[in-house]
């Protein structure tokens, strides 16, 4: 598996509740602190992904949420973007993220990653298809262990 640092591949929606020492619920966690809005963009943006990324502006961690149906074309895509966003904020000249600014960072990356690696229903011939030329030159992408974990969620 390569580096992760502060990229979470695959994870499961329980591990996005996280212990806290101050206003806990009944079980003692706090879940994950987006609003409404927030989610709607993230589902609006995702829509046509089998996969989404999160980032939990306090602790500046990269989430990623496989979808059920996702393969190894779509752990590719995700991979290839929660990467491409961990190198913009470590190499940002301020660590202060705010929402506003991630949810530009994900929209930009997003359509950067769309380029690289279209979805398959989406191919064209103007993109590079990284994922096609790797293949192409006998690399064998279903033995390629990016670190994710087989867990899957839905959201509509």
């Amino acid at each position: 598996m390569l580096y992760t640092g502060n990229v979470h591949l695959g994870i499961r929606v329980q591990d996005l509740v996280r212990n806290t020492t101050n206003t806990k619920s009944s079980r003692g966690m706090e879940k994950c602190t987006l609003t409404k809005t927030e989610w709607n963009f993230l589902i609006d943006e995702f829509k046509n992904e089998r996969y989404m990324i999160i980032i939990d502006i306090s602790r500046t961690d990269i989430n990623v949420l496989m979808k059920i149906g996702a393969n190894y074309r779509d752990e590719m895509r995700a991979f290839m973007h929660a990467y491409t966003i961990h190198w913009i904020i470590d190499n940002s000249s301020t660590n202060r993220l705010s929402w506003n600014r991630i949810r530009k960072m994900l929209s930009r990356t997003h359509s950067i990653v769309q380029k690289f690696i279209p979805p398959e229903e989406k191919k064209k011939v103007e993109n590079v298809d990284l994922y096609k030329s790797l293949a192409d030159h006998g690399w064998d992408l279903t033995r390629l262990y990016l670190g994710f974990s087989q867990w899957r969620c839905s959201w509509e």
